[in-house]
């Protein structure tokens, strides 16, 4: 076998273990962008299931407000209950935006009832409302970096033709940027205080 062909064989194994590399270096990132979104699917399910608590029992003390209310709370269990797989990232942002929306409504009327700020059980369905809300900070915070690198990964070349070869679309993978996680209870409760 004369040189030429030896260094030929090299290039075309180097390529072909350079490709394969390639593909396991996207596989590692999609599998952490993936654990990153399950993250946080967790974090705010556990927040629904809080808010929940916390809901139930403001209906009996915001009587005008029973149907905002109950409305929430079917938003709530809607949430929590649709299927959490990544590719359905854009519901879960409609519906956390459209949570949001009517929490800051609920949020609002509640400065009328100073025996909620008085109500331990309610203080303390509060505190752990707020408490997850700063885990779905965070998880937020981690998925969109997440996100990031793999965008990033999938847009370095020669990285770039293995995911076009392999069907790698990063424009489905979308950053969770919701208007605002509420804090249900800083209206009554010190942040320095948990």
């Amino acid at each position: 076998m004369d040189l030429y062909t030896q260094i030929l064989i090299g290039i075309i194994i180097g390529l072909i273990l350079g490709f394969f590399t390639i593909i396991a270096t996207i596989n590692q990132k999609e599998k952490e962008l993936i654990d990153a979104w399950n993250n946080l699917s967790d974090a705010l399910n556990i927040r629904y299931l809080k808010l929940k608590n916390v809901l139930t029992f403001l209906k009996n003390i915001m009587q005008e407000s029973q149907n905002d209310i109950e409305k929430l709370i079917q938003m709530c269990d809607s949430s929590a209950e649709s299927y959490s797989s990544i590719k359905n990232i854009s519901k879960k942002l409609q519906d956390e935006n459209n949570i949001n929306y009517l929490l800051e409504n609920i949020k609002y009327n509640m400065q009328n009832y100073p025996s909620i700020s008085e109500d331990n059980e309610i203080q303390g369905a509060l505190n752990a409302i707020i408490e997850s809300e700063y885990n779905v900070y965070e998880a937020i915070r981690i998925y969109n970096s997440k996100n990031l690198e793999y965008k990033i990964l999938l847009d370095t070349f020669p990285i770039s033709i293995a995911a076009w070869i392999l069907n790698k679309n990063q424009d489905e993978i979308i950053a969770f940027n919701v208007t605002n996680v509420e804090e249900f209870g800083d209206n009554y409760i010190d942040e320095d205080e948990i």
